[in-house]
């Protein structure tokens, strides 16, 4: 999961957490003063009305008790009221008929309350249940009410809905501050990452400047990426000056060993020129001779050309039965070389003299592999939108620790060779956009090459 997200969701996470945690506070605390309020209000009520009657109670005034009470209970959260002998027998229940007179009570609150000269409340479900002492002629009994709660609920819903939607609003406010927040941090990161990735692909012109952010440490962090930018540029370009100074000397002493023979044979022919030229097949071998020996000087300074030459392909349409008859004709020994080819001639687009020095290179190194008994096969198959050419002989193969170098520059196993002609075949092959690989027992060379060329610079 993605840094940015991550803090995302721990912001909002958060600002959940502290409204939930703020709403049920807040929830219980309107609750509770709510209730608080209602004892209060009922309390006054109780008090107020017991002032109110104390003389009609103190005489007994049945009628006006009666009247009293039945204009208390006109308020709708007051549910019962009772006056009550101190025994517990009620005087009056502010019905019209005082339908609970001299009934005995069942309620343990106020059996618990007579007698008592202080107000006693008690809250049970949705009610508030108060007495207050009464003098009664000359004895103490009491005024009792209930008084209900069951319209708070709706004015907690109430205060729910907008607790939800202040909870919305926080979530709200938080995704905000959470998107600005993640974005002042995680986008310097990415920057930091993007840079680090470019650095180890080796790319070192990268602008710093449009990389810094508002937050100090990441500058500073940058500024440290920079100066290693900096010094890893510095050090590759001494690195690759060392390396093309190693590459040169490398190949200038395989080229020097490689051609000292051949000038040795050519110092000394020209030596004996002078005393030959009398006998015309002693003369015409030395000749002979010192043409071999120019040839091989040649195909050596031609490896390294083609190596190091960055030529543009010449594209055209090259038949590949055609090509390898021509250059099968230009072999000796040809009797050593089968060709399966497809009964339909395959038609490919390419630079044609590339890939005749190509296939004249990889023939010419299984012959050498051969030596003077073996047999070459060249098969030709089609692969979809490219030809496969497998280029296998009967010799005694690569070593297997040398397949995974054997296209590489100046690698040669043998005696003599500059080591680029197999390095030559990969550039020319990947320059068409194909792939070559080698392969043991038996040793096959195998080149593919799209039908349709585009060149690979």
């Amino acid at each position: 999961m993605k840094l940015s997200t991550q803090f995302l969701i721990l912001i909002l996470f958060a600002a959940l957490f502290f409204a939930v945690g703020y709403q049920s506070v807040f929830y219980f605390q309107i609750q509770q003063n709510i209730v608080d309020s209602r004892v209060s209000e009922a309390s006054s009520i109780i008090q107020l009305s017991g002032n109110e009657m104390k003389d009609s109670v103190y005489f007994l005034d049945y009628e006006s008790i009666n009247l009293q009470l039945n204009n208390l209970k006109k308020n709708p959260l007051i549910s019962n009221v009772l006056v009550m002998y101190p025994d517990g027998r009620v005087i009056s229940d502010g019905t019209e008929s005082n339908e609970q007179f001299n009934m005995m009570t069942k309620n343990d609150f106020i059996k618990t309350s007579i007698g008592s000269d202080i107000i006693h409340v008690e809250i049970k479900q949705n009610m508030i249940q108060l007495v207050i002492p009464i003098i009664i002629v000359d004895k103490i009994g009491i005024l009792y009410m209930d008084y209900s709660l069951s319209d708070i609920n709706q004015i907690l819903m109430n205060s729910l809905f907008v607790l939800l939607i202040f909870t919305i609003f926080l979530s709200v406010i938080g995704i905000i501050v959470g998107l600005y927040i993640s974005s002042t941090i995680t986008k310097p990161i990415r920057n930091i990452q993007n840079i680090s990735t470019e650095l180890a692909k080796g790319n070192f012109d990268i602008d710093f400047d449009s990389k810094k952010s508002s937050i100090d440490e990441m500058n500073n962090l940058l500024t440290s990426l920079q100066e290693m930018s900096i010094n890893m540029k510095e050090n590759q370009l001494e690195l690759l000056k060392s390396e093309r100074f190693s590459a040169i000397g490398e190949l200038s002493a395989q080229i020097a060993h490689d051609i000292r023979n051949p000038l040795s044979i050519i110092q000394a022919s020209l030596d004996l020129f002078e005393y030959l030229k009398d006998d015309p097949e002693k003369f015409d071998k030395l000749l002979k001779r010192n043409s071999r020996a120019v040839d091989k000087i040649t195909r050596q300074i031609d490896d390294v050309m083609d190596f190091i030459r960055h030529s543009k392909l010449h594209v055209e349409k090259i038949h590949l039965k055609e090509m390898f008859d021509s250059l099968v004709l230009e072999i000796n020994n040809i009797d050593k070389i089968k060709i399966n080819l497809p009964k339909n001639d395959l038609e490919i687009s390419g630079d044609k003299g590339k890939l005749f020095a190509l296939f004249s290179n990889l023939i010419l190194n299984a012959f050498q592999a051969i030596g003077d008994d073996g047999i070459i096969t060249i098969s030709i198959s089609q692969l979809n939108d490219a030809v496969q050419i497998d280029i296998e002989d009967n010799g005694k193969g690569v070593l297997e620790k040398d397949l995974g170098k054997i296209f590489e520059p100046l690698f040669t196993t043998k005696q003599e060779g500059t080591g680029l002609g197999l390095a030559s075949c990969k550039k020319i092959v990947e320059s068409h956009g194909g792939s070559i690989s080698v392969k043991n027992n038996p040793t096959t060379f195998t080149v593919i090459l799209p039908l349709v060329c585009n060149p690979v610079n």
